[in-house]
């Protein structure tokens, strides 16, 4: 199965445990080809949810991502490092902290071994002396450690109709302390890149609803659906680690008044933590 039918069948499938345990009912996803073959080379939508009790109530799933394919790579990546970070240091920090500044890294396993023990170290010793709300840039202690840190960290930067991550040019590898309790490290996004994430919100939404290159919009897709008899339609938004619901329900709502009649619910899926928000 190629990257990106997993990850669709992966948001499909988190988005569908969330609803199957809100509403009591056990589905089945299937992608809607295997379900109706005549639609193998015609308008579909991605999965067809079928109930176990009922074999007449479908649900129409349809997942869209908002990332970049290199910068969700990238993010990827760097939240594998930051989840293997936190387990090491699970019991030694006290506190909630996000990290931003990722910047593109192409290491060999030693090398990001390496890398991996100098973040343990340098995270370790300032997640002690920062209190809520104080933030600290730790890229120039990184890079007296290691060299090949870049001295302006970057994803992508490139105009593009999907999310993507900017980050400033002085911002290296910023930690912020989020709360006293807990014990939490993950990655997020500075406020003060919130501007740019709404430009880029906005550009992907509008990309959504957009045919190109004769890619067709959600809403005629799930409109097959609605055709062909399912009950509900579901547009997800893959967001994969970029969480920001308040922006792109505003945003969402601001960009397709009138536009989505064939589409019942949307929903920002996350699939790695495991979070659903309706839009």
């Amino acid at each position: 199965m190629r990257d990106k039918e997993k990850e669709e069948r992966d948001c499909g499938e988190c988005f569908l445990r969330w609803y199957s345990q809100q509403h009591m009912v056990n589905y089945t996803l299937r992608r809607t080809e295997s379900v109706y073959p005549e639609l193998e080379d015609n308008i579909r939508w991605d999965f067809t949810a079928i109930s176990s009790t009922s074999g007449e109530d479908q649900l129409a799933i349809e997942v869209k991502q908002l990332i970049r394919p290199q910068t969700r790579i990238q993010l990827v990546r760097w939240n594998k490092i930051l989840n293997d970070i936190a387990k090491k240091l699970r019991g030694k920090i006290k506190g909630q902290f996000l990290i931003w500044g990722t910047p593109v890294l192409e290491l060999d396993q030693n090398r990001l071994a390496k890398l991996r023990k100098i973040l343990l170290k340098i995270i370790l010793e300032n997640s002690k002396t920062l209190k809520k709300g104080q933030e600290l840039d730790l890229g120039p202690q990184i890079l007296s450690s290691f060299p090949e840190w870049p001295s302006t960290p970057f994803l992508e930067t490139e105009p593009s109709p999907h999310i993507e991550h900017k980050v400033q040019e002085q911002s290296r590898f910023t930690i912020l302390k989020s709360s006293e309790s807990g014990c939490l490290l993950e990655l997020a996004i500075s406020p003060v890149d919130v501007f740019h994430v709404e430009k880029a919100v906005s550009d992907a939404i509008d990309a959504l609803f957009k045919p190109v290159n004769g890619i067709l919009h959600a809403n005629e897709q799930l409109g097959a659906a609605k055709e062909k008899g399912c009950k509900i339609s579901f547009l997800l938004l893959d967001c994969h680690i970029l969480w920001r619901p308040n922006i792109i329900r505003g945003i969402f709502r601001n960009k397709t008044s009138g536009t989505i009649s064939n589409i019942d619910a949307v929903y920002l899926v996350e699939t790695s933590q495991k979070r659903v928000a309706e839009i």
